[in-house]
């Protein structure tokens, strides 16, 4: 699971390196607290302090999609946030890939909208000899999920100074509980420098290239692993298959609906009654695709029409995931939840099956 996550990064650094930018490094000083969303790990909260080192990679409207979004800034960062020695969870660090979306712009002045993904390591996560207090996480390594708004002013040309808020999460989607995950709000500011000048910020993207219209049937494998009670608990394997109609709306936007099944032998677990049940649910979808490039955001949201188990699990389920359309073929990385609930993370691909004619 690990090599996958690092593969993944890996991906999303290899993308924005093909891309045009201007090259430069940041430093950014935080200082925040641990909030705990749940009473089940009310002993975490703290105050916390760290910081984050980045390589930046300013675009410059060298291709299609940086002029739609107005020459966004990414980032490949490393973070460190610690609480003190002996704090239940020891030190949280982390390799981020992070995108920036200018939201309000002057010709040096940009208010921006940050989202940002990529793989965490937490020091002292739950054991239950060595650290049984600490039940936000039962992992070294876990997924980390970043959002958060700032303001970024540039002088001189090469350099830029910024004051942010941001909250980052790190969970492991079920792969090993316990899954609370660890919540960290933090103030982030710092410096920029670039190694060439900036030119000055585009204040309105490109008007949008018309998109086609027509209809999309794309069939979708996905899979992955999950596990039940508290680190000794048994592992279950999860397969599911979607069939997803998608409409593009425009070149950053496209609607998705669909229906989605899983043969899913955790659900047996709910009731001893359900062990000889064949263990499926199944869910029609909406959503919507955010395209940035050949990247895909994914948000989708389904009601199940059928479970095992409906009462275990609730009436619908969500989906937040990246995906990279390659021609035909789609690869995706997601996290299905029910509500603030992990449930388990997708690994899946998808192949167009067929365009119909607008």
């Amino acid at each position: 699971m690990t090599s996958l996550k690092a593969l993944f990064l890996c991906f999303i650094f290899t993308y924005a390196w093909t891309q045009k930018f201007i090259a430069g490094v940041a430093i950014k000083p935080l200082y925040g607290f641990y909030w705990a969303h749940t009473k089940k790990i009310s002993n975490i909260p703290a105050h916390v302090a760290g910081g984050e080192l980045s390589l930046l990679l300013q675009s410059n409207g060298q291709t299609q999609w940086q002029r739609l979004y107005k020459n966004p800034l990414i980032s490949l960062t490393y973070s460190f946030i610690s609480a003190g020695a002996g704090h239940l969870v020891g030190n949280l660090h982390a390799a981020i890939a992070q995108m920036h979306f200018p939201m309000l712009t002057t010709s040096n002045t940009r208010f921006e909208i940050t989202l940002g993904t990529g793989i965490g390591y937490v020091t002292r996560p739950f054991d239950p000899e060595k650290n049984p207090k600490s039940k936000a996480v039962g992992s070294h390594f876990n997924a980390v999920m970043q959002i958060g708004g700032r303001c970024r002013w540039c002088w001189k040309k090469q350099w830029c100074n910024f004051l942010g808020l941001y909250l980052t999460h790190q969970s492991n989607g079920r792969w090993k509980t316990p899954n609370f995950g660890i919540n960290t709000v933090h103030l982030l500011t710092g410096v920029q420098y670039y190694f060439n000048p900036l030119p000055p910020f585009p204040k309105k993207g490109i008007k949008q290239p018309k998109a086609s219209q027509a209809w999309q049937l794309i069939g979708f494998l996905n899979g992955g692993t999950k596990q039940t009670k508290v680190t000794i608990g048994e592992r279950f394997w999860v397969i599911g298959l979607s069939a997803t109609a998608a409409k593009k709306l425009n070149m950053k936007s496209t609607w998705v609906m669909g229906i989605d099944g899983f043969y899913d032998p955790f659900l047996r677990t709910a009731d001893s009654s359900l062990q000889k049940r064949f263990p499926i649910n199944s869910a029609i979808k909406t959503g919507h695709w955010l395209t940035i490039g050949k990247l895909d955001l994914v948000t989708e949201i389904a009601l199940y029409f059928y479970s095992i188990a409906m009462a275990f699990h609730g009436p619908m389920f969500q989906r937040l995931g990246l995906q990279w359309n390659q021609g035909r073929w789609f690869w995706r990385v997601a996290l299905k939840t029910h509500f603030a609930n992990a449930d388990f993370i997708e690994w899946g691909i998808g192949y167009r099956i067929i365009t119909f004619s607008h």
